[in-house]
């Protein structure tokens, strides 16, 4: 079973996701990139969705993190 990992920080919106995806794949949510980052090195992460409009980082911002980290790279977001 696939892992995704959802970053939003309306917490509403990731229980729906995580509900709605939960019946084919593995789902995780975070509300912000510190979270996300906690679940991928703790959990092997096929794809991230994410949002664009974040708290304090945008989401263009996370995107450069999570590409410029090794760890991350090849994660597709």
């Amino acid at each position: 079973m696939s892992n995704i990992l959802c970053i939003d920080d309306d917490s509403e919106f990731l229980a729906f996701i995580e509900h709605s995806l939960n019946k084919s794949y593995r789902c995780y949510g975070a509300a912000n990139l510190k979270d996300g980052l906690n679940i991928i090195h703790r959990e092997t992460i096929d794809l991230v969705l994410l949002d664009i409009l974040l708290p304090k980082l945008d989401g263009f911002s996370v995107l450069e993190a999570l590409k410029s980290d090794k760890a991350t790279k090849d994660i597709p977001v």
